[in-house]
């Protein structure tokens, strides 16, 4: 019973973490699956997504934490047309070209929306989601710059290195099987082996200490992950060693009464010259991890001293009053010694106490007896993140458009954007044309010609199409369900809104289901 109160127990209680570990892979695996074959008739099939990600990952990790700077997308352009070209020959024209490398940016990106994997919580017995982000945006100066997640650091990392098991203790348990079956020679192999991990963690503990002399952040995150994939095994790795001398001891001595037996051959000398490779092998591999150990906690010093030397530097050069003094002396600007002297100048220094409260004080007689406090039943409130709101303001920007547009369809055959704009002036007044999802509607609808709704809910093959389709099922009446409309442009005339924006007018014109007028 104890055993099965303890199995349920991980099943349910660290089912949350584990969904947590295993998260960052969710987009690679997504977008691996992301076919070429439905852009451009298939033309590009032959590309790989899973490659391209892990090598635009790859460029986003030495732009923003080597190189310490932000990536332009023009930057990002000229990595991924280099990639195309080389790895795959694919040379297109310059616009092909930009259309292809801006359709695998809005799949890594998730057309700037989080990917998101819903899964099921048994302890709180309720479906979750989780969501994650490859590459994040910001406008500094009205230019949008692109970094890189922490996520997809450690995703990118952990693609590297195994985290879960040691691969010295997993090769050690090899070295007792065959020391226990006699197979000295194969054994001594795999303690070549295992000083050859330990090399590689030497290797990779000089990697470490030359990203943190580069870049203390990411220094940081190697660091620690070092510690997680070396020195956490090292305990476990020690006893290993001891366990597997001892054998070999055991068949030393096992010889040494053979030899006095006098029950030796040719075989018998061979297997000692094995035992003998083999326990030299195993006190180089002993030494050499305990090296390993050394250089480990000489580390974990280094570490410390450069992590702390990072934070005096960023304190220091946060603000440097002589360093700001020489600045307004170079711009010629003493106004601005103003605002060093503001903060001091509104300090309440002065405080007050209400008379009449020494009266409470006297006569205050606490409570013989605490009382605990109730606490009602809590009602955890759900997260709303800034681009659900976003979207969904969206959605419901979109609806109310969608359903004023298909009632003027309905009603009239023919009609230009500049008579619908007068409709919803009339009806909402100018701030509708203050909203900028107005406007994003109208590209929108312009991306096709021809609209049939019955088309629309089989098979919405478009962004503005997902969100009518939404709007189409939330109706009970289907009043639309035989609508059919077309979308043309009249490039020769433009329409002035505000005296701010300027648009290309519009032609709505309705039309049966075999698109018809």
């Amino acid at each position: 019973m104890t055993g099965t109160h303890m199995m349920l127990h991980e099943i349910i209680e660290e089912h949350g973490e584990r969904i947590g570990h295993i998260r960052k892979y969710y987009p690679y695996f997504k977008l691996a699956e992301t076919s070429f074959a439905q852009y451009k008739d298939g033309k590009f099939n032959q590309l790989d997504m899973g490659y391209i990600l892990l090598a635009v990952l790859r460029f986003f990790i030495e732009e923003n934490n080597f190189k310490e700077k932000e990536v332009f997308y023009s930057e990002y352009e000229t990595f991924v047309t280099a990639l195309l070209r080389r790895d795959f020959a694919c040379y297109l024209e310059e616009e092909e070209n930009k259309e292809l490398v801006s359709y695998i940016f809005d799949k890594i990106t998730n057309e700037g929306k989080p990917f998101r994997y819903v899964y099921f919580d048994p302890s709180d017995r309720k479906q979750k989601t989780i969501r994650m982000r490859l590459i994040k945006s910001s406008i500094q100066n009205g230019v949008v710059r692109y970094s890189i997640t922490s996520e997809a650091v450690e995703f990118y990392l952990d693609t590297k290195e195994i985290k879960e098991e040691s691969t010295i203790s997993v090769e050690q348990l090899l070295l007792e099987k065959l020391i226990n079956s006699q197979n000295f020679r194969q054994g001594a192999e795999v303690v070549r082996r295992i000083n050859n991990e330990v090399s590689r963690l030497q290797n990779r503990k000089n990697e470490v200490l030359r990203i943190l002399s580069q870049d203390v952040f990411a220094g940081v995150r190697a660091y620690e992950e070092f510690l997680d994939t070396g020195m956490r095994w090292f305990e476990e790795e020690q006893h290993l060693f001891r366990k597997n001398s001892e054998l070999i001891h055991r068949a030393l001595e096992r010889a040494a009464q053979d030899e006095a037996s006098g029950e030796y051959n040719s075989q018998y000398y061979r297997a000692m010259d094995d035992i003998y490779a083999l326990e030299l092998e195993l006190k180089k591999a002993v030494q050499k991890h305990s090296e390993l150990l050394s250089a480990c906690t000489q580390l974990q010093k280094q570490a410390d001293e450069r992590i702390l030397k990072a934070r005096v530097q960023s304190l220091r050069s946060s603000f440097d009053f002589r360093q700001a003094v020489f600045r307004m002396m170079e711009r010629d600007r003493a106004d601005l010694l103003g605002e060093l002297v503001r903060p001091l100048a509104n300090l309440k220094i002065r405080k007050s106490f209400y008379l009449p409260n020494l009266d409470n004080l006297l006569t205050y007689r606490p409570d013989q007896q605490e009382t605990g406090e109730k606490i009602g039943e809590q009602v955890e409130e759900e997260y709303i993140y800034e681009d659900e709101a976003i979207e969904q303001r969206i959605h419901d920007n979109f609806e109310i458009l969608l359903t004023e547009l298909f009632r003027w369809i309905q009603q009239k055959t023919v009609f230009t954007l500049k008579e619908w704009n007068g409709y919803l002036e009339e009806k909402y007044t100018k701030r509708i044309f203050r909203n900028g999802d107005y406007y994003t509607f109208l590209v929108h609808i312009c991306l096709k010609e021809e609209y049939q709704v019955r088309e629309v809910r089989k098979n919405p093959d478009t962004f503005f199409e997902e969100m009518m389709n939404a709007f189409l099922a939330r109706g009970e009446d289907n009043l639309y369900e035989d609508l059919a409309f077309a979308v043309r442009k009249d490039s020769g005339t433009s329409l002035q809104i505000l005296g701010l924006f300027e648009v290309t007018n519009l032609i709505f014109e309705r039309r049966d289901n075999d698109g018809q007028p």
